[in-house]
């Protein structure tokens, strides 16, 4: 399986492990990067995330929210501003998919898998 299958694939699981479209998806990895950064994302920020408008950002935000994947929070400085980080098990969930994925990478390199032999997440398929 090719990188850019991988990644298809990987995106795919997400989205079905989260049942959130693309969009949402996208704005939660953009979340999780900020995180990795260790810098806090605004609501604002979040919502202009891949390139979306900004009503489309925050409807992105709300489903994340509603799926409970997200939390909101207060700037404790500026009561204005509101804040997005990651749930803690929304975190776990999607490092232990990615985690899989990249074992999957591991144990079948490019140009070693077949699908007769076994997909990458899962048994041999006959």
């Amino acid at each position: 399986m090719n990188s850019m299958h991988w990644l298809v694939d990987l995106m795919s699981r997400l989205r079905t492990e989260f049942a959130i479209d693309s969009s949402a998806l996208e704005v939660l990895m953009e979340i999780h990067l900020a995180e990795i950064a260790g810098r806090p994302l605004s609501v604002t920020a979040a919502s202009l995330c891949g390139g979306h408008k900004q009503t489309t950002g925050l409807r992105c935000l709300t489903a994340l929210e509603e799926h409970r994947l997200i939390v909101r929070f207060r700037d404790s400085n500026d009561r204005r501003r509101s804040f997005v980080k990651m749930d803690p098990q929304t975190r776990g969930r999607l490092i232990a998919i990615m985690g899989q994925s990249i074992d999957c990478r591991i144990k079948h390199p490019p140009g070693t898998w077949s699908p007769t032999l076994g997909g990458p997440f899962g048994a041999a398929r006959r």
